[in-house]
């Protein structure tokens, strides 16, 4: 029963932090079927089974080949069946994850049941997600984006890995501010314009766009700031959700 608890436990840390889930079996270790990942010591081979939680773009994966980068090549071995909890690396040639963790062997039906369940289009799940979000965050505003530019000092035509965020720099004209205290008619925030796997959960702005915002301030290493970042899906939300926002915001005790 201990053991069992301790199991669960740990998924559920996995699954806080992963955004796709599956079983699949090591087909080869030291090796890589994405060209944009050299085969290493810590790459693998796996051919996926089952997809657990998956992007809806990954769901459909049932019998390929994926390169997934090991956090310990010594617990697994060729043949060997587990459940791996990762996030994205790149999608080019071939999908490449990270491994968050992994649990031996293919998960049990309710095992499975309970990880899909933790899924992020659950609509229950999402609600709790949204809720803690909203709870954590500086500032919630109603707004429109006025403006999008190049962030001071960053080089847009300058040499850029193909996991660069290509960060932008949004103007919001702040129409109410719903959580916090804010007295400025505007608010900047910046945001990963790349198309790369690594920023695939991040939203993206265009210019008359009219949101909620769900805004925390972070430091942004790349542009060397601190500032409003939008790194998580959750930061953004079309204005038909405004009256679910205010609910949340009231049982968050914002």
């Amino acid at each position: 029963m201990e053991s069992e608890m301790s199991e669960g436990s740990q998924i559920d840390d996995f699954m806080q932090q992963s955004t796709f889930t599956f079983v699949g079996r090591v087909k080869e270790l030291n090796a890589s079927a994405a060209a944009e990942i050299p085969a290493t010591s810590s790459t693998a081979v796996v051919t996926v089974d089952e997809v657990l939680q998956a992007p809806p773009m990954f769901t459909d994966l049932d019998g390929s080949d994926i390169t997934i980068q090991l956090s310990s090549p010594q617990q697994v071995v060729e043949g060997q069946q587990v459940t791996f909890f990762t996030v994205g690396l790149t999608y080019g040639t071939s999908l490449a994850v990270q491994e968050i963790g992994h649990v031996e062997g293919r998960a049990d039906v309710g095992l499975a049941g309970e990880i899909a369940a933790l899924g992020p289009t659950t609509s229950e799940n999402q609600s709790t997600l949204l809720r803690q979000h909203i709870a954590d965050a500086d500032i919630v505003l109603t707004g429109m984006v006025s403006g999008i530019k190049f962030p001071e000092g960053f080089d847009p035509y300058g040499p850029a890995s193909e996991h660069a965020a290509r960060w932008r720099e949004a103007t919001i004209i702040v129409e109410s501010v719903e959580k916090g205290n804010l007295s400025d008619d505007t608010v900047t925030a910046f945001y990963a314009a790349s198309g790369d796997m690594q920023w695939y959960r991040t939203p993206t702005l265009e210019v008359g766009q009219n949101a909620i915002f769900v805004l925390n301030k972070r430091e942004i290493q790349d542009l060397q700031t601190e500032g409003y970042a939008l790194l998580d899906a959750l930061d953004v939300h079309p204005r038909q959700e405004y009256t679910l926002i205010q609910t949340l915001i009231g049982q968050s005790g914002g």
